[in-house]
């Protein structure tokens, strides 16, 4: 029977009352059970919190670091780090906010959930919808004059130089995003669209993975970008890197084969980049439920493999340098992560030692028959690219001078 009125009210009071009582017991529970036990250890790996959560030191315990109140402060964040409990918690308020609320609080807020459940990083959607900021006109140039001068140092040298735009999500695939970022823009262009007639201007070699990605989702029904990921997917790479091969043949003059799809298998298992957004969502019951193509790629191999490539860029390029370690184009690939965050040799992805402060780039360019700078069509502004141009143009430079003034006067 269906309590009404009277007996209806009495019964929402008890069961506030119960609840009450229950929350604090199940709550001591818990923490009895899983304070200073992670989760993986207590056979509950499932609840594991995607993302970087740094480590933390134990608390030690002194009559000074009492008074000073530093020993609460450690063993606050000590518990909360090691609360084998704490991601329960954590993902239980974080799918009532998902599933009520269409809104996520993790990784910083920058993860925007569009329409059916596409997913965005924030950043990608603000410079689509003309949110930020472009740079300043002459420091655009300056950057592009910049590069100019990169590849004509490295010209002199025997070494071609290649300058790859990759796509946003958020450029490609605009239609899901919500209406409101795109209703009141701030500027009325991008830095993709005005570095465009620049790279022309100033004759740098380049390839538009923007153009080339809008293109082929005219002709491609599966996406290019997965539903639950910020990056491009296999497919969504291979158009941009079926280009920029055919563009490293064209500049070095030389035959270095081809790539093409065989088959696109499809699953509804995505893996890695596929779901790196879902993954941060860190949900009790993740939006995995989405198709992802699996291209089979093609090879056609080179007459003569070339000796190295250097590339320097953002994690847009890991599946590129799978891609292009497959095809056999290089003996090896060495890729600068964000140019100051690591170093990696492909093919393995085999990570070295680096120190941006004393890396001796006149060395790490010997070999090379080419030198790719990836940057994002969001990400212009970002700090790692006038890093690098600034660190090689000095330290080549270095060099150079050193060199002719070693030489003896004719």
């Amino acid at each position: 029977m269906i309590p009404t009125g009277v007996s209806a009210v009495r019964a929402l009071v008890w069961g506030v009352i119960i609840l009450l009582f229950a929350l604090p017991l199940s709550s001591t529970v818990a923490f009895k059970l899983f304070a200073g036990q992670r989760a993986e250890t207590l056979g509950l790996s499932w609840f594991n919190l995607a993302g970087e959560i740094p480590e933390v030191d134990k608390p030690q315990f002194s009559l000074r670091h009492w008074v000073n109140r530093s020993f609460q402060d450690q063993s606050n964040k000590w518990f909360t780090r090691y609360f084998g409990g704490r991601s329960i918690f954590i993902k239980s308020g974080n799918q009532v906010i998902y599933t009520l609320f269409k809104h996520s609080y993790m990784h910083n807020q920058s993860i925007v959930i569009g329409k059916q459940g596409e997913l965005y990083e924030s950043w990608y959607v603000y410079d689509y919808c003309r949110l930020s900021e472009p740079m300043p006109d002459r420091n655009l140039e300056d950057r592009v004059a910049d590069i100019a001068e990169l590849q004509e140092r490295l010209k002199a040298r025997g070494i071609i130089f290649l300058f790859l735009i990759t796509p946003s999500k958020a450029a490609v695939y605009p239609e899901s995003i919500p209406e409101a970022y795109c209703k009141s823009p701030k500027s009325s262009t991008r830095d993709y669209e005005n570095v465009l007639p620049l790279l022309k201007a100033y004759g740098i070699s380049y390839v538009d993975g923007h153009a080339i990605s809008t293109e082929a989702r005219t002709i491609e029904p599966l996406p290019l970008f997965s539903r639950g990921g910020t990056h491009w997917n296999t497919l969504g790479a291979y158009y941009t890197v079926r280009e920029l091969v055919k563009t490293i043949g064209t500049l070095l003059a030389e035959p270095v084969g081809s790539m093409s799809v065989e088959k696109i298998q499809v699953d509804s298992t995505p893996r890695g980049q596929d779901k790196d957004l879902a993954q941060l969502l860190n949900l009790l019951f993740p939006p995995f439920d989405y198709a992802v193509p699996r291209p089979v790629i093609v090879q056609t191999p080179t007459r003569v493999q070339l000796e190295k490539a250097l590339v320097v860029g953002t994690s847009f390029n890991w599946t590129v340098l799978d891609l292009l370690a497959n095809s056999n184009v290089f003996e090896r690939i060495d890729f600068y992560y964000y140019y100051k965050l690591g170093l990696y040799t492909f093919p393995g992805k085999i990570p070295h030692v680096f120190d941006v402060a004393t890396h001796d780039w006149d060395q790490a360019m010997r070999g090379s028959r080419i030198v790719i700078l990836e940057v994002n069509e969001a990400g212009f502004q970002t700090e790692y690219i006038q890093s690098f141009l600034r660190d090689v143009l000095e330290d080549l430079q270095e060099k150079r001078s050193r060199v002719e003034s070693t030489r003896s006067p004719e």
